[in-house]
């Protein structure tokens, strides 16, 4: 990043920072003049690791999803769509059983079950078959609260090679 402007702060002048702009919970916060530059730190500071982070999960080979309550993926990364052979912006909105037939898709869904009523995260050893070819993974998947405050499942899974 030679020639970035970018302002590094920590967590915790990113939070402060927030608080004094009102942009986080805490009740009633109050913008005063010399708290405009510690505002405009913890943003930069954020927009960086957003920037960071979602050219990591682009780049790995891990397979990244969010799925709502109702198991629809609300977000997918590359690896994820490169095996299901689609898209992460085609996902969206979709379930396994629109990528997957409906007995490799069964597990996922028990297992998302199980996440969403008891609110702890469970690993899932199991295969799908794309174009006849059997994928094995090992998918961890975790409770996760969603933007708009409801509640969804989060998965990391990785191809298992040792099969």
């Amino acid at each position: 990043m030679s020639g970035s402007s970018a302002v590094w702060v920590t967590a915790e002048d990113q939070l402060k920072g927030l608080l004094e702009c009102g942009l986080a919970p805490a009740g009633r916060a109050i913008v005063k003049k010399n708290t405009l530059e510690r505002c405009r730190a913890a943003l930069n500071g954020m927009a960086d690791v957003s920037a960071l982070m979602r050219s990591v999960l682009a780049g790995t080979d891990a397979h990244v999803y969010v799925k709502d309550s109702n198991f629809h993926f609300v977000y997918g990364n590359a690896a994820v769509a490169r095996t299901l052979q689609t898209t992460p912006e085609q996902m969206i909105g979709k379930a396994d059983v629109d990528f997957v037939d409906e007995q490799s898709a069964f597990p996922f869904r028990e297992a998302d079950q199980r996440v969403l009523a008891t609110g702890k995260p469970e690993v899932l050893l199991t295969e799908i078959f794309v174009n006849g070819e059997r994928l094995a993974f090992e998918d961890r998947k975790f409770p996760v609260q969603l933007p708009d405050g409801s509640e969804g499942v989060g998965g990391i899974a990785f191809l298992r090679r040792d099969q």
